[in-house]
């Protein structure tokens, strides 16, 4: 018997169909729920891992001027964009100063691929 090792509960590794196999090592789970869970929580402990592992000299804000918005909801549409791509660790738009403070990773994405999510999501951009 194997012990989920999220619920702390007894598995028979033989009948149950959650398991999941990580850096060598096969792990049993009474359901998905839990199976998931545990996938949830070491996804975030690997990304927090590999953010501390990141050279800090990487790790850059770029300031960029956005035209093209109209209202509040403008900038936190820009925002939420921006976040979705890898290597942006945040972006903080102002709608009343029309610019964008990205803090980003400069080895896995480049301003100018910044100022092409912008214009992608409708709105323009350059450099300050």
């Amino acid at each position: 018997m194997a012990t989920d090792p999220l619920c702390g509960m007894h598995v028979d590794e033989t009948k149950t169909p959650h398991s999941l196999a990580r850096k060598g090592k096969r792990y049993y789970f009474c359901s998905s729920r839990c199976k998931n869970a545990f996938l949830r929580k070491n996804t975030a402990k690997q990304l927090a891992k590999e953010k501390k592992q990141l050279p800090d000299s990487s790790i850059i804000k770029t300031t960029l001027s956005i035209t093209g918005m109209h209202c509040a909801s403008c900038s936190q549409t820009i925002e939420k964009g921006l976040k979705k791509y890898h290597g942006v660790t945040d972006a903080s738009v102002n709608y009343a100063t029309e610019q964008a403070t990205i803090t980003h990773d400069s080895t896995i994405i480049e301003p100018d691929t910044l100022i092409l999510a912008i214009t992608k999501i409708g709105y323009g951009a350059h450099l300050l």
